[in-house]
Order: structure tokens, then C-alpha cells, then sequence
């Protein structure tokens, strides 16, 4: 779903780097400079320059819909994010998060959900950019309507303050008319007859409603003109309106309740904190908001808001209602300059500076001017406080600091008058004009990593994870384990969009994955044996870690919370199946009673190095998962195993996404994908595998061993922290990642159309996908430089000539080199190159086999 973003003028060149949203997904512009258009308008313009940008080529039809969010102005009851929009004002952490979302990212849900939902002939939802509004249960269904609005019940004060719907209480649904804050008088003369309910700003409108909001938003010449799309065409609207218009009457409008509804309204300094504190559940009695700032030698009071203020030791003492703002300012030459703004909690930063009614710092502008020495005529731009030149730019953090004490004075020492005159000043307007909204990113993400703190994150991501997978207390039925029961399982290779199904990326953005399952010598080369044995203990035995443990109490058991034992993986498996007292159903004394006189062996078993990068240890777990579920009657299906696999990983402390398992439990090639949110169950959608069986191509797949190991822990590590962080840059190229793992899944599904017998197209084919996998191994290499390690680039330089793409499975490092050859022959020099001069002694070429089978059981004979 594609969104029309009307931003401030400001905002628009820089919107895309500093939020790090796709440039094919997020449309931005500004209303017309110096042109009032209004709300209908505004909506208009949008869609016209949406439609003729050449690299956006957005068009309205039944399949291609959009959200258009408003919000632009100049945010002047809201100066702490002026600069940057308010639709990213970075809202406060919920679930656990150690940093939030911005505005926009929290409204967007809802507004997916209901576009969802819509009917097709309903194209277009236009909502409000500084408000976040939420629906705590289903949603109505949508009927077929020219506009359908939702609302919800609301107090007659608040009532007194918006758009209001007033419907019959004999037709529920359908609009009489609307009313533009109602006194609540006239609510109240409504209310016998009526339902009224708060218009929240969410609007569906049809391709005939969008034709005629065109209509009157455009002059003669064609021009946009001001129209207003609630005060005007909304009033026009319902059975009996309160500005009939003949065209606008032939609408069919529908209200909707909002189930559970709650609208949160951003466009002002107090309700930013207010809001955020029905938001959050979280008490903040002062009203305090400090972001993207350093107050350690400040002392704050009640009513303050500090925003952009860089690292400094200044003695600020700030007194209720005082507020201060520093913005970073484009320069040509390379010093950093900053804009002082002190204001006021409730200064509306409107009216002349010679009226007793402008506020500024919560009392009368000109009785400020008067304390500072100052008069109207020393402020350039005095008719009006935003255009205003009060506002002092430095380099010098001494002197900022100087001028903000004198500034919030109410005693301020007359020498530093003429140094502020001295200054260059700028306006509230001026400042978002030139903001430097890279360096107030930049700082904002340095501020967090300051404050980032990496145990409690990581704990509460594994938290958050055990929540959003809550697992039912199992009843292992060891009487049923007569005979030996084996569970195999290929390994992955991912060649397409690896990392964005990593916690917590794919909880924000959603995850899209291309991988491969693939068998080694003919035969799938992760197994787990479960065996029945007559003494009451559990033994575990690793074959190709030579290693062997007995079990007898679940102390042994539980000893799994770290990296390194052998047998950590077989340990939580056999804890989540119902071996270990608190993920067990049915209560015993002790293991060993548990047992009830009679034992089993798990025997595990990877034929391939540890530290591959080919998923091996998410997929030995889900195997050991799954035969753990065959031994003992668990029942546990395909995703299951692949989500308690994801738990089990949490419980080990190890981290990880969810491609690798499902990469190895799922047979063949497949995209995997996600929708942002917390159900992070991949939908799998199997993609042609005639590259990699077709006899001509088949060996030009080459999977060889560096002798290089390496664990993903560390690398995985550092780039989940900066997902953490919301790294504008990595989030954009994680959005890439994922686009790119959609268009490798349309060329393979295009593939099954080539004719077996056709060499040229099957030759090109394979280059293009060569060119796919290596076009994924450079965006590795950008999310992480560490990936590709100089002693890995001495291998691939030798052999790359050779190859159409070639790539280091999973997070790289070391491990496995996956290869494409160019054709049969190159395979064949690529494979003498390797062999005859091997770079270490462990170094050679595994024999890969794309696999049909998956995660596989079988029973032997009884024991």
C-alpha cells in the first residue's frame, strides 16, 4: 500500500534519508509555496503530484490504492519538532522496546488494517499526520460507499472542539449532516435525536468521491485552489447537510464506529505530553519531555520540554513552563552552527510582538522585550512571533549557553544585551527552513548509543519474544517410544533478503526471504536420532562433536542458558517438550520418577562444520524439535517446530531470525515472508527450482568450505543493536533487502515458463540469478563490512572471474562460499583452482543437492 505524504516545504528534500522509509512506498511533497490549499485541497495536489513524478508513476485504479497522510504546516504550537514534522516525532517505547517508533510508524497500522478491509471501489484513505488513533478491537466490515468515515463517542467538551457526526438514532450508520465544533448547547439540543461522534480524521473515499473533491479543489485554469475537505465537503455531505451542494448530495456516506476507539491528537507542546501519557500508561506528573539531549547538569521543574540540545556541562535551571529547543543549521562551511530557541509550554507563536496578547516564555512578549533591554523594533519580522528574528545562531557552545540563561532570566544581566544583538538571529520559520536534519538525526542516534543498554534490550527482546509466544505445558508420552524414530533435515542457503527476518527488524518492517534447502552427498545432512534405552536416565550423544552426556536430574536438564555445551540444543528441546518441571503439564517428585524406570538417547549428529552460515544451528534445533515431537507423541506441526525453534534460540541466548529453520524444515526454494507486527509467522510461497535441477545447470552450483569458522553471535550482535537504534540508513537498506528478495521471487516464478530444451534462455537465466546472489552479497556486505573478511576476499578473488555471483551464506564471516559458475566448464576450473592450492587444510567442496523433503521422520526397528 503506497502512501502520499504532504510534509513541510523543509521536510520534503530530506524526508526519505532522515526516516530511512522507501522511496517507492512514501510519496512526499509540500503544498504550494506561499498558496493556501486547505485539508481537500492539499489532498488534491498530492495526488496530482504523486501521479506525475516519473519515478513515483502513481496512478489511482482497483489495484493500486493509497493513504495519504496530511502533515504539513508549521507545527507552531509544537516547536520541539517544527524542523522535522511532526509525523516524526519519535513517540515513546512501548512493549518493552528501548526506543520507540516516530508518529508515522505508529499510525500506520491501523491504517493498513482498514485499507485491508476496504472494498476496492474505495481508493483512497485520507487521515490527519499529527494525531494516533487506535482500535483495540475488530474492525466493522466495510460497506460499498462513496465515503466512509469513522468516529467515535466523545465528551461534549472535546466535542466542542472537532468535526462532529451527528447520525439518527433510528439509522445508526447513516451521516445526517456534520457540525464544526458544535457548542455544547448545541450538542445537547441534538442529543435527543442523535448519536454524535468525534470525527477522528479517517476518510474513505471512492473514485466518484475523489472525482468530485478534484472538482472543487481546481479552478477554471486548472490551478489547485483552497478547499477544505472536512469544513466544506464534509458539511456538504448526509441526508439533510449543513452546506447542501447538489453534486456533493449524491454521495452515499457511511459512519463507522470505532471499536474501542482512541484518538490521540500530537499538534501541540501540551499534547505531546498528554498524549504520550494516555499512550504509555506511564505516569508523568511534571510534564516533562527530554529527546535527542544531554541535561546532565541541568535541573528541570514541571511543564518542560528540551529537544536537540548536543553534549555540554551548562547549569541550566529551568522554571515551570520553560522550554528550549537547539537545532543543528545547513552551512556551506564546515563549522556546526546551532539555533537557540527558548519558548514558552503554551506559546502559540502567533500574533505581533507589540500585543499584550503574544506570549512568549509563558508571559507577555513585550514585557520580555522590556526585561532583556529590548523593544520591538530591535526584532526583525515583529509583526508576527513565527516570522520573528529572536532567535540567536552560534558555533560556540559558551556563548549559546550564555544567551540561554539570559534568555530564560527574569533578572538577566545587561551586558549580554548588545552580545544578542550582535547575533545572527533567525525565526521559527527560518530555523525549520535551514535545519540540518542530518546532523539531528546523527545526534539523535549517537544520544541513544550513549544510553543504549545492550543486556536490557536484548533481555527484553527475548522477553518479548516468549510473550508473543506463549507455549502450552506439554505431557511427553515415553511409553509410546518403542523403536529408535529419526528426524532429518536438509540444510539453507539464504540468496535473497537475509537479515530482515531478525528480531527486532521484522517486528517494525516486516521480513521477505529467498532461500534454498539443499541435502550434501545426496542425503540430509542434519539428523537427530531419539532412542529408547532400559536405564532411567537421558543420555545425549553428539557424533560429530564426539561428545556424550547422562542426565538424571533436571538441574543436568536445565543447564542450557549458555553457548558452547554440546548439548545445549538437545537440553531446551527436551525441556520445552515437557522434561522440565515448568513447561510440563503433569507434575513428578523428580526426572528420574518421570522417567518411570525406563530412559532414552538423543543422538545428534551435523555433517557439515560448525560455524557454516548455513543455518546449522537453528536447524538442528528445529530437528531435534521435531523428532523430540515424533518420540513422544507431542504432535508439534511444521511451524510449530519452527516457533519454538525461535524460542528455544531465545532461551540459549543465541538471538537469530526465523529463515534459517524454516529454510531447512521447508523443502525446495521458497520467499518467506512477514507484515510488520508481533505474529511473526512466514508465509511461505514455493518458487521454481529449475536453476538449480535442470541437468544443465545443476552443476554450476558450487557450495565450498573456506576452513574459515566463525559464529554468527558477534556480527549478529552488533547489527541487531543498531536495528535497536532505528538506525535511519539501516532501515532503509533493510527495505531494499527486502524488495530485492520479492523481485528474486518473481524472476524464479518466471523461470518455470522457460522450456526445458531451450539453452539460451536456460544460459541467461542463470546469469541473471548469478547476478541476484551477488547483488545480496554486496548489500551484506553494507549492512555489515566485517562479513567479508580479507582472508575470505583471497579465495573469492581467485575464482571470481569465473562465477556470475557467489556469496557467504548467513551473516558471513567465514564458513561457506555458495558459488554460480558461469557454466559447466568454469565450475569444473573453479573446483581445480580450490583443490589444487586449498587455503587451509580443512578447505574442500561439499556435493549439493537441492532438497524435496525437508524436515523428515522415520522410524528403525524396535528396540
Amino acid at each position: 500500500m503506497r502512501k502520499l505524504l504532504s510534509l513541510p516545504p523543509s521536510l520534503v528534500p530530506h524526508f526519505h534519508e532522515v526516516s530511512g522509509l522507501s522511496r517507492s512506498e512514501y510519496f512526499c511533497t509540500s503544498d504550494p509555496v506561499g498558496h493556501r490549499v486547505g485539508s481537500g485541497g492539499g489532498t488534491v495536489h498530492l495526488l496530482h503530484a504523486a501521479a506525475s513524478d516519473p519515478d513515483f508513476r502513481f496512478q489511482l485504479s482497483p489495484t493500486e490504492r493509497c493513504i495519504v497522510l496530511h502533515a504539513g504546516g508549521q507545527s507552531r504550537r509544537l516547536p520541539a519538532y517544527a524542523s522535522a514534522g511532526k509525523i516524526l516525532t519519535p513517540m515513546p517505547p512501548l512493549g518493552g522496546e528501548p526506543f520507540g517508533k516516530s508518529l508515522l510508524e505508529l499510525q500506520l497500522p491501523l491504517f493498513e488494517r482498514i485499507m485491508a478491509q476496504a472494498p476496492a471501489s474505495l481508493r483512497c484513505l485520507i487521515v490527519s499526520g499529527d494525531v494516533y488513533i487506535s482500535a483495540a478491537g475488530a474492525l466493522p466490515p466495510i460497506p460499498e460507499a462513496d465515503v466512509v468515515c469513522y468516529g467515535i463517542p466523545a465528551s461534549a467538551e472535546r466535542l466542542s472542539h472537532h468535526g462532529v457526526y451527528a447520525l439518527p438514532k433510528s439509522h445508526p450508520l447513516n451521516l445526517d449532516f456534520m457540525l464544526q465544533k458544535p457548542s455544547q448547547e448545541e450538542q445537547a439540543e441534538k442529543a435527543s435525536t442523535h448519536n454524535l461522534l468525534l470525527d477522528v480524521g479517517l476518510w474513505l473515499l471512492s473514485e466518484r468521491a475523489l472525482h468530485l473533491l478534484e472538482k472543487k479543489s481546481v479552478d477554471a485554469q486548472g490551478a489547485v485552489r483552497f478547499y477544505d475537505l472536512y469544513g466544506q465537503f464534509g458539511t456538504a455531505l448526509g441526508m439533510h447537510p449543513t452546506a447542501p451542494d447538489a453534486e456533493l448530495s449524491e454521495l452515499s456516506v457511511v459512519i463507522l464506529p470505532l471499536p474501542e476507539g482512541r484518538f490521540l491528537h500530537f499538534g501541540t507542546s501540551r499534547d505531546l505530553l498528554t498524549s504520550t501519557v494516555l499512550l504509555t500508561s506511564q505516569p508523568n506528573p511534571d510534564l516533562r519531555w527530554v529527546e535527542n539531549s544531554d541535561v546532565r547538569t541541568w535541573t528541570l521543574s514541571r511543564e518542560n520540554i528540551v529537544t536537540g540540545v548536543p553534549d555540554n556541562s551548562w547549569p541550566v535551571r529551568l522554571s515551570s513552563g520553560q522550554c528550549v529547543d537547539i537545532t543543528p543549521i545547513t552551512e556551506s562551511s564546515k563549522t556546526s552552527l546551532y539555533a537557540l530557541r527558548p519558548y514558552g509550554f503554551d506559546d502559540a507563536f502567533r500574533g505581533s510582538l507589540s500585543s499584550e496578547d503574544t506570549l512568549y516564555l509563558g508571559i507577555p512578549v513585550a514585557r520580555w522585550l522590556s526585561l532583556h533591554g529590548l523593544s520591538p523594533a530591535d526584532i526583525e519580522g515583529a509583526g508576527d512571533m513565527q516570522s520573528a528574528r529572536l532567535f540567536p545562531v552560534s558555533a560556540d557552545k559558551a556563548q549559546l549557553c550564555r544567551l540561554l540563561l539570559w534568555m530564560l532570566s527574569e533578572q538577566p544581566d545587561a551586558s549580554l544585551t548588545q552580545e544578542y544583538l550582535a547575533c545572527r538571529r533567525l525565526s521559527a520559520d527560518e530555523i525549520s527552513n535551514t535545519a540540518d536534519l542530518r546532523a539531528l538525526t546523527a545526534q539523535r542516534i549517537a544520544h541513544r548509543r550513549a544510553t543504549f543498554q545492550s543486556e536490557v534490550a536484548f533481555g527484553q527482546l527475548r522477553q518479548q519474544l516468549f510473550d508473543l509466544n506463549p507455549l502450552p505445558l506439554m505431557h511427553p508420552d515415553l511409553a509410546g517410544l518403542q523403536r529408535p524414530v529419526l528426524g532429518t533435515s536438509p540444510l539453507r542457503i539464504d540468496v535473497s533478503g537475509g537479515w530482515t527476518d531478525t528480531p527486532p527488524a521484522c517486528y517494525y518492517y516486516g521480513g521477505s526471504v529467498v532461500n534454498f534447502a539443499f541435502d550434501i552427498d545426496g542425503s540430509a545432512p542434519i539428523r537427530c536420532t531419539i532412542s529408547p534405552i532400559a536405564e532411567p536416565l537421558i543420555r545425549l550423544r553428539s557424533l560429530d562433536l564426539d561428545a556424550v552426556e547422562e542426565v538424571t536430574t533436571w538441574t543436568q536438564l536445565s543447564d542450557f542458558a549458555h553457548l558452547g555445551s554440546p548439548f545445549t540444543i538437545s537440553k531446551a528441546a527436551l525441556a520445552l517438550a515437557g522434561w522440565l518441571p515448568r513447561f510440563a503439564s503433569v507434575r513428578h517428585a523428580s526426572l528420574l520418577q518421570q522417567l518411570g524406570g525406563r530412559g532414552f538417547e538423543v543422538t545428534t549428529e551435523s555433517r557439515v562444520p560448525a560455524g557454516s552460515g548455513l543455518g546449522t544451528s537453528s536447524i538442528l534445533a528445529a530437528t531435534v524439535l521435531g523428532t523430540v515431537s515424533a518420540a513422544f507423541s507431542l504432535g508439534w506441526s511444521r511451524e510449530q517446530v519452527c516457533q519454538r525453534t525461535l524460542v528455544l534460540e531465545q532461551m540459549l541466548t543465541a538471538g537469530g531470525g526465523w529463515q534459517d529453520q524454516w529454510g531447512g524444515v521447508v523443502p525446495g526454494a521458497k520467499l518467506l515472508s512477514t507484515s510488520p507486527g508481533a505474529d511473526q509467522r512466514p508465509v511461505v510461497h514455493p518458487l521454481c527450482s529449475l536453476l538449480w535441477t535442470h541437468p544443465r545447470l545443476a552443476p554450476c552450483h558450487l557450495l565450498y568450505f573456506t576452513g574459515i569458522t566463525r559464529t554468527a553471535r558477534q556480527i549478529l550482535g552488533e547489527i541487531v543493536k543498531e536495528m535497536f537504534l532505528r538506525v535511519p540508513g539501516q532501515r532503509a537498506h533493510l527495505e531494499r533487502m527486502r524488495l530485492r528478495a520479492s523481485e528474486m521471487a518473481s524472476f524464479l516464478d518466471e523461470c518455470a515458463s522457460i522450456p526445458p530444451a531451450d539453452v539460451a534462455a536456460l544460459d541467461l537465466a542463470l546469469e541473471h540469478y548469478g547476478h541476484l546472489v551477488a547483488q545480496n552479497w554486496e548489500d551484506n556486505q553494507q549492512l555489515d563490512a566485517g562479513c567479508n573478511p580479507p582472508a575470505v576476499r583471497a579465495i573469492i578473488g581467485r575464482v571470481q572471474h569465473l562465477c556470475h555471483g557467489l556469496k557467504l551464506p548467513g551473516a558471513g564471516g567465514g564458513g561457506f562460499i555458495y558459488m554460480v559458475a558461469k557454466n559447466a566448464k568454469a565450475a569444473g576450473e573453479i573446483r581445480s583452482i580450490l583443490t589444487d592450492n586449498p587455503p587451509a587444510p580443512s578447505a574442500r567442496f561439499f556435493e549439493m543437492s537441492l532438497s524435496e523433503g525437508g524436515l523428515t521422520f522415520s522410524c528403525g526397528d524396535p528396540a
